[in-house]
Protein backbone atom coordinates (compact mmCIF):
# COMPACT_ATOMS: atom_id res chain seq x y z
CA UNK A 1 0.00 0.00 0.00
CA UNK A 2 1.30 3.44 -1.13
CA UNK A 3 0.57 7.61 -0.85
CA UNK A 4 -2.70 7.55 -1.47
CA UNK A 5 -3.79 4.93 0.57
CA UNK A 6 -7.18 4.92 2.07
CA UNK A 7 -9.35 2.80 4.60
CA UNK A 8 -12.70 3.22 3.77
CA UNK A 9 -15.86 1.29 4.70
CA UNK A 10 -17.73 0.08 1.79
CA UNK A 11 -21.37 0.47 2.14
CA UNK A 12 -22.57 -0.56 -1.08
CA UNK A 13 -19.78 -2.93 -2.60
CA UNK A 14 -21.27 -5.66 -4.81
CA UNK A 15 -23.73 -6.88 -2.44
CA UNK A 16 -26.87 -7.97 -3.34
CA UNK A 17 -29.58 -5.74 -1.74
CA UNK A 18 -33.27 -6.71 -1.39
CA UNK A 19 -36.12 -4.42 -2.96
CA UNK A 20 -36.13 -1.05 -0.98
CA UNK A 21 -38.96 -0.53 0.31
CA UNK A 22 -40.14 2.56 2.57
CA UNK A 23 -43.06 5.05 3.82
CA UNK A 24 -42.82 8.73 2.43
CA UNK A 25 -42.65 11.56 4.64
CA UNK A 26 -45.22 14.20 3.70
CA UNK A 27 -43.34 17.91 3.56
CA UNK A 28 -46.81 20.00 3.45
CA UNK A 29 -44.54 23.43 3.56
CA UNK A 30 -42.84 22.97 0.00
CA UNK A 31 -46.35 23.10 -2.17
CA UNK A 32 -44.01 23.04 -5.59
CA UNK A 33 -43.95 19.17 -4.91
CA UNK A 34 -47.42 18.98 -4.13
CA UNK A 35 -48.19 17.33 -8.15
CA UNK A 36 -45.04 15.62 -8.42
CA UNK A 37 -45.07 12.59 -10.51
CA UNK A 38 -42.82 9.51 -10.67
CA UNK A 39 -41.76 10.63 -14.00
CA UNK A 40 -39.86 13.59 -12.34
CA UNK A 41 -37.20 12.04 -10.81
CA UNK A 42 -36.70 9.04 -13.46
CA UNK A 43 -33.47 9.04 -14.74
CA UNK A 44 -29.85 8.95 -14.24
CA UNK A 45 -28.35 10.26 -10.93
CA UNK A 46 -25.15 10.26 -9.33
CA UNK A 47 -22.94 11.15 -6.31
CA UNK A 48 -20.07 10.24 -4.19
CA UNK A 49 -20.88 8.59 -0.84
CA UNK A 50 -18.14 10.09 1.88
CA UNK A 51 -17.27 7.72 4.58
CA UNK A 52 -15.76 9.89 8.20
CA UNK A 53 -12.00 8.97 6.32
CA UNK A 54 -10.69 8.10 3.11
CA UNK A 55 -11.96 8.72 -0.28
CA UNK A 56 -15.32 8.62 -1.41
CA UNK A 57 -17.11 5.61 -3.50
CA UNK A 58 -18.94 7.17 -6.62
CA UNK A 59 -22.54 5.71 -6.86
CA UNK A 60 -24.79 5.65 -9.84
CA UNK A 61 -28.79 5.15 -9.35
CA UNK A 62 -31.03 4.95 -12.33
CA UNK A 63 -34.60 5.29 -11.95
CA UNK A 64 -37.32 4.09 -14.17
CA UNK A 65 -40.93 3.24 -13.96
CA UNK A 66 -42.02 -0.28 -12.58
CA UNK A 67 -44.28 -2.60 -14.09
CA UNK A 68 -48.00 -1.52 -12.56
CA UNK A 69 -46.94 1.85 -11.39
CA UNK A 70 -44.26 3.31 -8.75
CA UNK A 71 -40.49 3.28 -9.29
CA UNK A 72 -37.38 0.87 -9.09
CA UNK A 73 -34.20 1.63 -10.03
CA UNK A 74 -30.59 0.08 -10.55
CA UNK A 75 -27.90 1.19 -7.99
CA UNK A 76 -24.24 0.34 -9.16
CA UNK A 77 -20.68 1.58 -7.28
CA UNK A 78 -18.63 2.24 -9.95
CA UNK A 79 -15.57 2.10 -7.51
CA UNK A 80 -16.22 -1.51 -6.21
CA UNK A 81 -16.96 -3.21 -10.16
CA UNK A 82 -20.51 -1.12 -10.86
CA UNK A 83 -22.44 -4.66 -10.44
CA UNK A 84 -25.91 -3.72 -10.87
CA UNK A 85 -28.22 -3.57 -7.87
CA UNK A 86 -31.96 -3.53 -8.02
CA UNK A 87 -33.73 -1.59 -5.78
CA UNK A 88 -37.76 0.16 -5.37
CA UNK A 89 -37.63 3.88 -4.74
CA UNK A 90 -40.61 5.61 -2.85
CA UNK A 91 -41.22 9.53 -3.95
CA UNK A 92 -43.74 11.78 -1.45
CA UNK A 93 -43.57 15.78 -2.07
CA UNK A 94 -39.59 16.17 -2.00
CA UNK A 95 -38.85 13.36 0.29
CA UNK A 96 -37.62 10.16 -1.53
CA UNK A 97 -36.85 7.44 1.30
CA UNK A 98 -35.13 3.49 0.74
CA UNK A 99 -34.60 1.44 2.99
CA UNK A 100 -31.90 -1.65 2.68
CA UNK A 101 -33.01 -4.05 5.29
CA UNK A 102 -30.82 -6.67 3.89
CA UNK A 103 -27.91 -4.82 5.28
CA UNK A 104 -30.04 -2.52 7.71
CA UNK A 105 -29.60 0.25 5.47
CA UNK A 106 -32.06 3.19 4.66
CA UNK A 107 -31.66 6.26 2.51
CA UNK A 108 -33.34 9.75 2.79
CA UNK A 109 -33.04 12.72 0.90
CA UNK A 110 -34.67 15.64 -0.47
CA UNK A 111 -35.40 17.16 -3.78
CA UNK A 112 -34.84 20.86 -4.71
CA UNK A 113 -37.71 22.71 -6.76
CA UNK A 114 -35.85 21.80 -9.87
CA UNK A 115 -35.81 17.82 -9.14
CA UNK A 116 -32.36 18.17 -10.44
CA UNK A 117 -30.21 17.47 -6.97
CA UNK A 118 -31.31 15.61 -4.06
CA UNK A 119 -29.35 16.16 -0.93
CA UNK A 120 -29.30 12.85 1.39
CA UNK A 121 -28.05 10.17 3.99
CA UNK A 122 -27.00 6.98 3.61
CA UNK A 123 -27.63 5.52 7.17
CA UNK A 124 -25.83 1.80 7.84
CA UNK A 125 -24.60 1.94 11.47
CA UNK A 126 -23.36 5.71 10.95
CA UNK A 127 -24.86 8.24 8.74
CA UNK A 128 -22.86 9.68 5.71
CA UNK A 129 -23.90 11.88 3.17
CA UNK A 130 -24.57 11.13 -0.17
CA UNK A 131 -25.81 13.73 -2.38
CA UNK A 132 -27.12 12.75 -5.80
CA UNK A 133 -27.59 14.94 -9.04
CA UNK A 134 -29.74 14.29 -12.14
CA UNK A 135 -27.74 14.09 -14.79
CA UNK A 136 -28.22 13.49 -18.77
CA UNK A 137 -26.95 9.79 -19.90
CA UNK A 138 -24.28 11.51 -22.02
CA UNK A 139 -22.75 13.16 -19.22
CA UNK A 140 -23.14 10.21 -16.40
CA UNK A 141 -20.21 8.09 -14.89
CA UNK A 142 -19.38 5.47 -16.64
CA UNK A 143 -20.89 2.04 -15.57
CA UNK A 144 -19.26 -1.43 -17.36
CA UNK A 145 -21.80 -4.00 -18.14
CA UNK A 146 -20.94 -7.04 -16.16
CA UNK A 147 -22.60 -10.56 -17.05
CA UNK A 148 -25.44 -11.69 -14.98
CA UNK A 149 -24.50 -12.51 -11.71
CA UNK A 150 -23.58 -16.38 -10.76
CA UNK A 151 -24.13 -17.37 -14.33
CA UNK A 152 -21.17 -19.40 -16.10
CA UNK A 153 -18.49 -17.17 -18.25
CA UNK A 154 -18.07 -19.01 -21.70
CA UNK A 155 -15.17 -21.28 -21.27
CA UNK A 156 -15.03 -20.80 -17.34
CA UNK A 157 -13.52 -23.77 -15.98
CA UNK A 158 -15.45 -25.27 -13.23
CA UNK A 159 -15.85 -23.54 -9.46
CA UNK A 160 -12.26 -24.47 -7.69
CA UNK A 161 -11.37 -24.21 -4.12
CA UNK A 162 -7.79 -24.58 -3.08
CA UNK A 163 -6.65 -24.57 0.33
CA UNK A 164 -3.58 -22.06 1.04
CA UNK A 165 -3.57 -22.70 4.84
CA UNK A 166 -4.89 -25.53 6.77
CA UNK A 167 -4.06 -23.48 9.71
CA UNK A 168 -4.61 -23.80 13.48
CA UNK A 169 -2.13 -21.14 15.77
CA UNK A 170 -0.10 -24.68 15.40
CA UNK A 171 1.42 -23.76 12.31
CA UNK A 172 4.69 -25.78 10.57
CA UNK A 173 6.11 -25.73 7.21
CA UNK A 174 3.68 -27.96 5.98
CA UNK A 175 1.00 -26.16 7.49
CA UNK A 176 0.66 -22.22 6.81
CA UNK A 177 -2.07 -20.40 8.57
CA UNK A 178 -5.79 -20.77 7.75
CA UNK A 179 -7.20 -19.77 4.35
CA UNK A 180 -9.27 -20.64 1.60
CA UNK A 181 -9.04 -19.38 -2.08
CA UNK A 182 -12.33 -20.09 -4.04
CA UNK A 183 -11.66 -19.49 -7.71
CA UNK A 184 -14.89 -18.71 -10.07
CA UNK A 185 -14.89 -16.72 -13.43
CA UNK A 186 -10.93 -16.20 -13.19
CA UNK A 187 -10.83 -14.55 -10.15
CA UNK A 188 -9.57 -16.03 -6.56
CA UNK A 189 -11.10 -14.62 -3.88
CA UNK A 190 -9.80 -15.22 -0.24
CA UNK A 191 -11.36 -16.97 3.25
CA UNK A 192 -9.41 -15.86 5.94
CA UNK A 193 -5.80 -14.57 5.67
CA UNK A 194 -3.63 -16.73 7.85
CA UNK A 195 0.20 -16.46 8.46
CA UNK A 196 1.81 -17.43 4.89
CA UNK A 197 -1.14 -16.93 2.68
CA UNK A 198 1.01 -15.11 0.31
CA UNK A 199 3.95 -17.46 -0.18
CA UNK A 200 1.33 -20.16 -0.45
CA UNK A 201 -0.21 -18.36 -3.21
CA UNK A 202 3.19 -17.82 -4.83
CA UNK A 203 3.30 -21.52 -4.41
CA UNK A 204 0.44 -21.78 -6.38
CA UNK A 205 0.75 -20.14 -9.39
CA UNK A 206 0.82 -23.12 -11.45
CA UNK A 207 -2.28 -24.38 -10.49
CA UNK A 208 -3.78 -21.18 -10.36
CA UNK A 209 -3.09 -20.98 -13.93
CA UNK A 210 -4.49 -24.51 -14.66
CA UNK A 211 -7.51 -22.41 -13.28
CA UNK A 212 -7.36 -19.68 -15.59
CA UNK A 213 -6.83 -17.16 -13.01
CA UNK A 214 -6.58 -13.61 -13.80
CA UNK A 215 -7.66 -11.24 -10.97
CA UNK A 216 -7.44 -10.78 -7.17
CA UNK A 217 -10.74 -10.84 -5.55
CA UNK A 218 -12.04 -10.07 -2.17
CA UNK A 219 -11.03 -11.24 0.86
CA UNK A 220 -13.82 -12.94 3.68
CA UNK A 221 -12.83 -12.54 7.16
CA UNK A 222 -14.54 -15.31 9.42
CA UNK A 223 -13.29 -13.53 12.90
CA UNK A 224 -10.76 -11.85 13.87
CA UNK A 225 -8.24 -14.10 15.84
CA UNK A 226 -5.02 -14.01 14.71
CA UNK A 227 -4.34 -17.21 12.84
CA UNK A 228 -7.11 -15.92 10.52
CA UNK A 229 -5.50 -12.13 9.77
CA UNK A 230 -1.82 -12.20 10.57
CA UNK A 231 -1.53 -12.23 6.61
CA UNK A 232 -3.46 -9.24 5.80
CA UNK A 233 -0.52 -7.20 6.41
CA UNK A 234 1.35 -8.51 3.44
CA UNK A 235 -1.61 -8.67 1.22
CA UNK A 236 -2.53 -5.18 1.63
CA UNK A 237 0.09 -4.70 -0.57
CA UNK A 238 0.51 -8.22 -2.36
CA UNK A 239 -2.70 -8.63 -4.09
CA UNK A 240 -2.64 -8.23 -8.06
CA UNK A 241 -2.62 -11.33 -9.84
CA UNK A 242 0.32 -11.58 -13.22
CA UNK A 243 -0.14 -13.20 -16.84
CA UNK A 244 1.30 -16.32 -15.15
CA UNK A 245 -1.19 -16.24 -12.41
CA UNK A 246 1.50 -15.04 -9.68
CA UNK A 247 0.42 -13.55 -6.71
CA UNK A 248 2.58 -9.76 -7.03
CA UNK A 249 2.42 -6.21 -5.41
CA UNK A 250 1.58 -2.98 -6.01
CA UNK A 251 -1.31 -0.80 -5.90
CA UNK A 252 -5.41 -1.55 -7.18
CA UNK A 253 -8.01 -2.26 -5.00
CA UNK A 254 -8.05 -4.31 -1.73
CA UNK A 255 -11.48 -5.02 -0.56
CA UNK A 256 -11.64 -7.35 2.89
CA UNK A 257 -15.01 -8.08 4.71
CA UNK A 258 -14.93 -9.20 8.00
CA UNK A 259 -16.35 -8.40 11.76
CA UNK A 260 -17.04 -5.20 13.56
CA UNK A 261 -15.82 -4.23 16.78
CA UNK A 262 -17.27 -5.83 19.86
CA UNK A 263 -16.49 -5.53 23.77
CA UNK A 264 -13.72 -3.97 23.54
CA UNK A 265 -12.30 -6.18 20.47
CA UNK A 266 -11.27 -4.12 17.28
CA UNK A 267 -13.37 -4.51 14.60
CA UNK A 268 -11.78 -5.23 11.07
CA UNK A 269 -11.97 -1.33 9.92
CA UNK A 270 -10.05 -0.55 13.04
CA UNK A 271 -7.43 -3.12 12.19
CA UNK A 272 -6.81 -1.91 8.75
CA UNK A 273 -6.21 1.67 10.01
CA UNK A 274 -3.71 0.23 12.33
CA UNK A 275 -2.00 -1.71 8.95
CA UNK A 276 -1.88 1.47 7.25
CA UNK A 277 -0.71 3.81 9.84
CA UNK A 278 1.93 1.21 10.68
CA UNK A 279 2.83 0.56 6.58
CA UNK A 280 1.91 2.78 4.40
CA UNK A 281 3.87 5.89 3.63
CA UNK A 282 1.69 9.31 3.75
CA UNK A 283 2.47 11.56 0.29
CA UNK A 284 4.77 14.41 1.38
CA UNK A 285 8.56 15.64 1.53
CA UNK A 286 8.95 14.83 4.94
CA UNK A 287 8.10 10.83 4.25
CA UNK A 288 11.33 10.23 2.99
CA UNK A 289 15.32 10.05 3.02
CA UNK A 290 17.47 13.04 2.66
CA UNK A 291 18.46 13.82 -0.45
CA UNK A 292 15.22 11.58 -1.90
CA UNK A 293 13.18 12.61 -4.82
CA UNK A 294 9.93 11.49 -4.52
CA UNK A 295 8.83 12.43 -8.10
CA UNK A 296 11.15 10.28 -9.27
CA UNK A 297 9.53 6.90 -7.13
CA UNK A 298 7.69 4.31 -8.67
CA UNK A 299 5.01 4.24 -6.25
CA UNK A 300 1.79 2.74 -7.00
CA UNK A 301 -1.35 3.73 -4.73
CA UNK A 302 -3.28 1.34 -3.05
CA UNK A 303 -7.12 1.63 -1.69
CA UNK A 304 -7.70 -0.68 1.39
CA UNK A 305 -11.86 -0.70 1.12
CA UNK A 306 -12.79 -2.37 4.96
CA UNK A 307 -16.51 -3.52 5.14
CA UNK A 308 -18.21 -4.73 8.72
CA UNK A 309 -20.47 -7.49 7.75
CA UNK A 310 -23.60 -8.66 9.29
CA UNK A 311 -25.40 -11.59 8.46
CA UNK A 312 -27.10 -12.38 5.18
CA UNK A 313 -25.92 -11.88 1.77
CA UNK A 314 -22.52 -9.51 2.17
CA UNK A 315 -21.09 -9.82 -1.40
CA UNK A 316 -22.30 -10.47 -4.69
CA UNK A 317 -20.77 -10.17 -8.57
CA UNK A 318 -20.93 -12.00 -11.53
CA UNK A 319 -19.31 -15.27 -10.32
CA UNK A 320 -20.32 -15.81 -6.51
CA UNK A 321 -22.77 -14.57 -3.76
CA UNK A 322 -21.14 -14.57 -0.43
CA UNK A 323 -23.55 -15.09 2.58
CA UNK A 324 -22.38 -14.46 6.05
CA UNK A 325 -24.39 -16.75 9.16
CA UNK A 326 -23.23 -16.73 12.55
CA UNK A 327 -21.29 -19.34 14.71
CA UNK A 328 -20.23 -19.98 18.13
CA UNK A 329 -16.39 -19.50 18.77
CA UNK A 330 -14.51 -17.37 21.38
CA UNK A 331 -14.63 -14.19 19.95
CA UNK A 332 -17.90 -12.21 20.16
CA UNK A 333 -18.60 -12.34 16.92
CA UNK A 334 -17.82 -15.13 14.59
CA UNK A 335 -18.91 -16.34 11.37
CA UNK A 336 -18.91 -18.77 8.48
CA UNK A 337 -19.98 -18.44 4.81
CA UNK A 338 -22.00 -20.19 2.09
CA UNK A 339 -20.19 -19.38 -1.10
CA UNK A 340 -22.48 -20.42 -3.97
CA UNK A 341 -21.44 -20.32 -7.78
CA UNK A 342 -22.78 -21.01 -11.06
CA UNK A 343 -21.80 -24.63 -10.38
CA UNK A 344 -21.45 -25.44 -6.80
CA UNK A 345 -22.48 -24.37 -3.36
CA UNK A 346 -19.42 -23.80 -0.53
CA UNK A 347 -19.49 -23.52 3.12
CA UNK A 348 -16.80 -23.16 5.45
CA UNK A 349 -17.40 -23.07 8.83
CA UNK A 350 -14.65 -21.08 10.29
CA UNK A 351 -13.86 -21.67 14.30
CA UNK A 352 -16.96 -22.58 15.53
CA UNK A 353 -18.85 -25.11 18.11
CA UNK A 354 -21.49 -26.97 16.75
CA UNK A 355 -24.35 -24.75 15.54
CA UNK A 356 -27.49 -25.53 13.37
CA UNK A 357 -26.21 -22.47 11.02
CA UNK A 358 -24.07 -24.60 9.45
CA UNK A 359 -25.99 -28.01 8.77
CA UNK A 360 -28.79 -25.27 7.64
CA UNK A 361 -26.21 -23.26 5.15
CA UNK A 362 -25.21 -26.42 3.97
CA UNK A 363 -28.00 -28.55 3.67
CA UNK A 364 -26.49 -31.02 0.60
CA UNK A 365 -23.98 -28.74 -0.37
CA UNK A 366 -21.10 -29.66 -2.72
CA UNK A 367 -18.51 -28.82 -0.61
CA UNK A 368 -18.08 -28.63 3.72
CA UNK A 369 -15.23 -26.56 4.91
CA UNK A 370 -15.69 -27.56 9.02
CA UNK A 371 -12.29 -27.05 11.04
CA UNK A 372 -11.84 -29.93 14.10
CA UNK A 373 -10.41 -29.94 17.53
CA UNK A 374 -10.00 -33.30 19.18
CA UNK A 375 -11.36 -36.52 18.97
CA UNK A 376 -14.32 -36.32 21.68
CA UNK A 377 -15.06 -33.61 24.44
CA UNK A 378 -16.81 -36.78 26.70
CA UNK A 379 -19.67 -35.93 28.88
CA UNK A 380 -18.12 -32.89 30.36
CA UNK A 381 -17.82 -31.14 27.03
CA UNK A 382 -14.59 -28.66 25.62
CA UNK A 383 -12.19 -27.59 28.21
CA UNK A 384 -9.72 -24.88 28.08
CA UNK A 385 -8.80 -24.06 24.99
CA UNK A 386 -11.32 -26.89 22.68
CA UNK A 387 -13.87 -24.28 23.98
CA UNK A 388 -15.16 -23.02 20.96
CA UNK A 389 -14.40 -25.60 18.79
CA UNK A 390 -15.91 -29.24 17.18
CA UNK A 391 -14.63 -32.87 17.90
CA UNK A 392 -14.40 -35.25 16.01
CA UNK A 393 -17.64 -37.17 17.35
CA UNK A 394 -19.82 -33.90 17.17
CA UNK A 395 -18.91 -33.02 13.46
CA UNK A 396 -19.76 -36.75 12.45
CA UNK A 397 -22.71 -35.70 14.04
CA UNK A 398 -22.74 -32.47 11.94
CA UNK A 399 -21.97 -34.10 8.77
CA UNK A 400 -24.73 -36.02 8.73
CA UNK A 401 -27.80 -33.76 9.22
CA UNK A 402 -25.84 -31.57 6.72
CA UNK A 403 -25.35 -33.75 4.16
CA UNK A 404 -22.13 -32.70 2.03
CA UNK A 405 -21.49 -34.47 -0.97
CA UNK A 406 -17.62 -34.01 0.75
CA UNK A 407 -16.48 -33.24 3.90
CA UNK A 408 -13.16 -31.29 3.63
CA UNK A 409 -11.78 -31.35 7.26
CA UNK A 410 -9.39 -28.33 8.39
CA UNK A 411 -8.07 -25.76 11.01
CA UNK A 412 -7.71 -29.30 13.03
CA UNK A 413 -6.32 -28.97 16.30
CA UNK A 414 -5.00 -31.47 18.11
CA UNK A 415 -5.98 -34.10 16.28
CA UNK A 416 -5.29 -37.67 15.64
CA UNK A 417 -6.76 -38.83 11.85
CA UNK A 418 -7.36 -42.24 12.60
CA UNK A 419 -9.35 -41.94 15.44
CA UNK A 420 -10.97 -38.64 14.20
CA UNK A 421 -12.00 -40.64 11.05
CA UNK A 422 -12.90 -43.30 13.07
CA UNK A 423 -15.28 -40.69 15.06
CA UNK A 424 -17.27 -39.32 12.30
CA UNK A 425 -17.87 -42.30 10.25
CA UNK A 426 -19.71 -43.44 12.81
CA UNK A 427 -22.60 -40.64 12.02
CA UNK A 428 -21.58 -39.85 8.61
CA UNK A 429 -20.80 -42.17 5.79
CA UNK A 430 -20.27 -39.53 3.07
CA UNK A 431 -16.51 -38.47 1.51
CA UNK A 432 -14.30 -37.55 3.66
CA UNK A 433 -10.88 -35.47 3.63
CA UNK A 434 -8.42 -34.64 6.19
CA UNK A 435 -6.95 -31.27 4.19
CA UNK A 436 -3.38 -30.31 3.14
CA UNK A 437 -1.79 -26.99 2.25
CA UNK A 438 -2.19 -26.28 -1.51
CA UNK A 439 -5.50 -29.29 -2.08
CA UNK A 440 -7.45 -28.75 -4.63
CA UNK A 441 -11.33 -29.82 -4.75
Amino acid sequence: MQKTSKVKKVILSAIALAALSASALLAPSVHVFAQQSAADITGTWQGTLQPPQGNGLRIVIKISKADGGGLKALLYSIDQGAESIPATVTLQGPTVKMTIPNIGGTYEGKLDSDAVNLTGTFTQGAPLPLNLKHVADATAWDISNPPPSNEPRKGAPPTAAIVFGVGSPNITAERSGTSIGIVAGGTVYLFDAGAGVERRMMEAAPKLAALQVQRFGPVFITHLDMDHILGLAVLSFYHQIDRTSNLRGGGGDFTIYGPGPAKGRLGIRNIMDHLEAAFMVKPGPDSWGKGIRMEELNIRPTAIHATEIAPGVIYKDANMTVTAFEVAHKTPIAYGFRVQTSDRVIVISGDTSPVDAVIEACNGCDLLFHEMFGVDFGPEGPKGDAQGHTSAVELGEIARRARPKHLVIYHDVNYRQPAALEAIRKAFSGEVTFARDLDIF
